[in-house]
């Protein structure tokens, strides 16, 4: 059970840090764009798309949670 909630947790984490990792690069685009560097319409579109993926996927995540009282273990609350 342990390791189903650690296993979960590290997905979610994952995903959590994929999505941080797309949206600084959205907003980097778009600084960029302001200062007009150059046109980046059609990879801000790609990086928007991934990232609704990705926040889609991080909402599928769900870490269970242990109550470590019921199953009689209240020692591994504390730790």
């Amino acid at each position: 059970m342990v390791n189903d909630q650690m296993q979960e947790k590290e997905k979610r984490h994952s995903a959590q840090t994929e999505v941080y990792y797309i949206s600084d690069q959205v907003k980097l685009l778009e600084e960029m764009e302001k200062k007009a560097l150059f046109n980046v319409k059609a990879e801000k579109e790609r990086l928007q798309a991934k990232l609704l993926l990705g926040n889609e996927n991080l909402a599928t995540v769900k870490v269970p949670y242990i109550d470590w009282d019921k199953i009689g273990k209240s020692f591994m609350f504390k730790l």
